[in-house]
């Protein structure tokens, strides 16, 4: 197939979508088929080039199209409907070059808003990150909080997926939650996210008294309830020492997390590691016998997968997509969100008995590489992608 998938920030930043949509485009190209990514044009940020059947076009976007500009933005989210406009343009350009047989959008940006306002336009489908999450506080629906630029946003993206010819979640969790909030009937298929277990295993001695964090330091990650936890888990187990990666973040009172945490935890097992390329953080996790996500939100996070992937013993909270991976007791621990106490309880557990961490790691480690393959991903997209491509030559007809 020739598959064009919209990703904004494409290999400029390092989040969960821009890794998705890099690692995803690898796996279509292995199994034989045409990628193309459109991306904003943000200069050498995104000029990597990775081969004739996994091409980068570059969408030309003007930031600030009349001075004033960033007033209006102010009200209404005129950039992300530019920007939908522009991705138009640029999908009809490359399917003049290089016809397209399905197009991928994602719920970040609102990039395919205007596209799928068309008649005349090439299938698309719609893939559910979980981005709505970022205002939802819990599983609470957020309309009633969102200011009036937010409520255009969100009916832009409400559009999308009921126009949308196919969609997908990566969690049971998001698409229950995608139809509650938005009061839709339509059916919304479950694809979970993929991990490479070439790239991600086990290699070396594991540190029995190394813990890891991984994710940015805001307090959806649970970062309140680990700086609860830890001084619980050093009175019993005073060994113990914590790492964490992940981008940093101000709190309420302008200070960086990272701080917080060192002066609540205490510098002689804390470990501030910043933002991670992957070959470092892959180290991390082959030396690290633990891996601790007390989220309070989350959809169906990488990390986790890449810790289980490396051999880690998984310590997660039941939000969202985590407790459609992790089985209690089976291959990796659950705790309830924000429940430091439970945390605490959980690592100590694991580090008191080497034995029974091992055990979950093993399941862990042996569940994704079956469950969580590429192939697996790659084919039930692609079956996902006919299946909205039927979907579209039907109303078509009509």
């Amino acid at each position: 197939m020739n598959i064009c998938l919209l990703c904004r920030n494409f290999y400029k930043d390092v989040g969960g979508i821009e890794t998705f949509t890099l690692n995803f485009s690898k796996a279509l190209v292995n199994a034989g088929h045409t990628v193309h990514v459109l991306t904003e044009d943000k200069g050498d940020f995104n000029r990597q080039e990775f081969g004739a059947q996994l091409l980068i076009h570059h969408v030309v976007f003007n930031d600030h199209p009349f001075p004033g500009a960033w007033t209006i933005e102010k009200v209404v989210p005129l950039e992300e409907w530019r920007y939908s406009r522009a991705v138009a343009q640029a999908i009809d350009a490359v399917n003049e070059q290089s016809p397209l047989d399905v197009i991928e959008t994602f719920d970040y940006f609102r990039q395919g808003f205007a596209y799928t306002k068309r008649r005349d336009r090439i299938p698309v489908f719609l893939r559910l990150h979980g981005w709505f999450f970022n205002r939802t506080d819990g599983r609470v629906d957020p309309w009633p909080t969102l200011s009036f630029k937010e409520r255009i946003s969100w009916r832009m993206h409400r559009n999308t997926l009921l126009r949308a010819d196919g969609v997908a979640a990566v969690a049971a969790d998001t698409a229950d939650f995608a139809k509650k909030i938005w009061k839709i009937t339509r059916e919304i298929k479950i694809i979970y996210n993929a991990v490479d277990a070439n790239r991600f295993s086990p290699e070396g001695e594991k540190d029995p008294s190394q813990v890891l964090f991984s994710g940015r330091l805001i307090p959806r990650k649970g970062i309140d309830a680990l700086s609860q936890a830890m001084p619980l888990v050093i009175k019993e187990c005073p060994n113990v020492k914590l790492a964490v990666a992940g981008t940093d973040a101000l709190n309420e009172a302008g200070r960086k997390n990272s701080e917080v945490l060192r002066e609540q935890i205490g510098s002689k097992h804390f470990q501030y590691l910043g933002q991670l390329p992957e070959d470092d953080l892959r180290s991390w996790l082959r030396k690290s016998s633990i891996l601790i996500m007390p989220s309070l939100d989350e959809a169906f996070p990488l990390s986790a997968l890449e810790a289980m992937a490396s051999g880690c013993a998984l310590v997660a909270s039941t939000a969202g997509g985590l407790k459609e991976l992790v089985r209690h007791e089976d291959d990796g621990l659950l705790i309830k969100p924000g429940d430091a106490s439970m945390l605490a309880k959980a690592i100590i557990r694991l580090l008191k008995d080497p034995g029974l961490c091992q055990k979950l790691a093993t399941k862990g480690m042996e569940k994704v590489r079956t469950d969580y393959s590429y192939e697996k991903l790659v084919k039930n997209s692609i079956d996902s992608y006919r299946d909205a491509i039927r979907s579209y030559n039907k109303t078509v007809k009509l």
